[in-house]
């Protein structure tokens, strides 16, 4: 809902709002990719983008002469920091995010991160949603939550893309 410099915040509720967030993240990623592709003119971006997961206060905030519509709290500074410290087309997370969507996104740990104002935390890249790596409808995703390693996951990969060939093959 605002803009900040060259950032957009975004504030999304609800009970899959951190699952909301991370696909808005992950379909921006995808839109700015393929815009200079659909037209050569446009010039080729980069985005890094941070997400945080937890409370603030939302709503008016100003005078009689200029009135915002604004979220405050330290999740929306927190946020503004993981997203400087995104590497150009990556998603950073907080750990309150992380736990939330564990299960349903594949993560890696990013280690301490050193963010300009705020003690030093924990951080997790956002690696990629489970069901587009799989190719199944999102409402599929909750049924993978049990597998816990990359090599898991890579493993159930596998093991649903030969039933997939043997179903094409009937």
């Amino acid at each position: 809902d605002k803009f900040m410099g060259d950032a957009v915040f975004a504030h999304f509720t609800g009970d899959d709002k951190a699952l909301d967030a991370i696909r808005c993240a992950v379909e921006m990623h995808r839109a700015v990719r393929q815009a200079p592709e659909a037209d050569p003119t446009l010039p080729s971006l980069s985005l890094g983008i941070g997400i945080v997961t937890g409370e603030v206060i939302v709503g008016s905030v100003g005078g009689a002469d200029r009135l915002d519509y604004t979220a405050v709290g330290a999740p929306v500074n927190l946020a503004a920091r993981l997203q400087s410290a995104a590497s150009p087309g990556g998603i950073l997370i907080s750990e309150a995010t992380q736990r939330l969507v564990a299960g349903y996104v594949l993560t890696e740990d990013a280690g301490l991160l050193d963010l300009k104002g705020i003690a030093v935390r924990y951080g997790h890249h956002c690696t990629m949603p489970l069901h587009d790596r799989l190719g199944v409808s999102a409402t599929t995703r909750a049924s993978f939550g049990i597998y816990n390693t990359l090599s898991e996951v890579d493993a159930l990969v596998n093991g649903i893309e030969y039933a997939r060939k043997k179903l094409l093959r009937k």
